[in-house]
């Protein structure tokens, strides 16, 4: 969830870090997801969890890293706990962004 304020919240089974709140501990009441960072939009699956930052159009991923899910390049870190930046390898290792 979104707030008016554009910070960023979840809430449920955290078993993969999914909650990006830097824990992996459940939650049943909306937890903020860390980084302290605007969130133009969210998008959740079971295990993992992305969004597209706000003020620079950047997207961020955390949660369950298998196959490199949450796209920062990084299969050692697994689970993701906390919003990692994705790194497209198809632009010279540039940060993707989307207007």
């Amino acid at each position: 969830a979104i707030d008016t304020s554009n910070k960023g919240y979840c809430w449920g089974n955290n078993l993969f870090g999914q909650l990006g709140n830097g824990l992996t501990a459940n939650s049943n009441v909306p937890s903020p997801i860390a980084g302290n960072r605007n969130w133009k939009m969210l998008a959740l699956v079971e295990s993992a969890a992305c969004g597209l930052e706000m003020t620079t159009n950047k997207i961020y991923c955390w949660g369950g890293n298998t196959a490199q899910s949450t796209g920062d390049q990084n299969p050692e870190v697994s689970p993701r706990n906390t919003p990692a930046l994705v790194v497209d390898s198809a632009f010279n290792n540039s940060t993707t962004q989307f207007k």
